[in-house]
């Protein structure tokens, strides 16, 4: 595990559907999208502490919803180290739902891939036969420089 975090379900978080027996309305899978990429980027921005680069930016996601949750349940997202590619780092999250009694149920898992930036140094060409230049910084996808086994779980 690289991150743990948590949150409680608000009444901002949730949709308009009643599905539960004590009609509790139900969190909204979108807050459970934001909530999540939110974890996995914490989880790459603790990766990339041991990395030249500083910053990854989100390019793909998949989440499955396997139980809903109410207004005013815990849900602790768990997030690790999925796959590392050259300029890529892939977070698995879980979600889970705090009971009443302290235990935990698998309420939704997926995975966020992120490519890591830096900051380049970019010529923007200007005038009438393109002569001039100046030049812009933007993020550029770059090696991270991170390997597997650095960080291999025991846990």
């Amino acid at each position: 595990m690289i991150h743990v975090t948590s949150f409680t379900v608000y009444p901002e978080d949730c949709n308009y559907m009643y599905m539960t027996i004590d009609a509790k309305p139900m969190v909204h899978g979108g807050t459970m999208l934001l909530k999540s990429d939110r974890a996995a980027a914490e989880a790459v921005k603790k990766l990339l502490i041991k990395s030249h680069v500083k910053n990854a930016l989100t390019v793909s996601s998949q989440m499955e919803f396997h139980e809903g949750a109410k207004l005013g349940d815990l849900i602790e997202i768990r997030c690790f180290l999925e796959d590392l590619g050259i300029k890529s780092l892939t977070i698995g999250i879980e979600c889970y739902r705090m009971n009443p009694d302290g235990t935990y149920d698998k309420m939704a898992s997926g995975s966020f891939r992120f490519c890591s930036m830096s900051p380049q140094n970019v010529p923007v060409y200007y005038g009438a036969n393109q002569e001039n230049f100046v030049y812009k910084t933007e993020l550029k996808s770059a090696p991270h420089g991170l390997r597997k086994e650095d960080f291999d779980e025991k846990a």
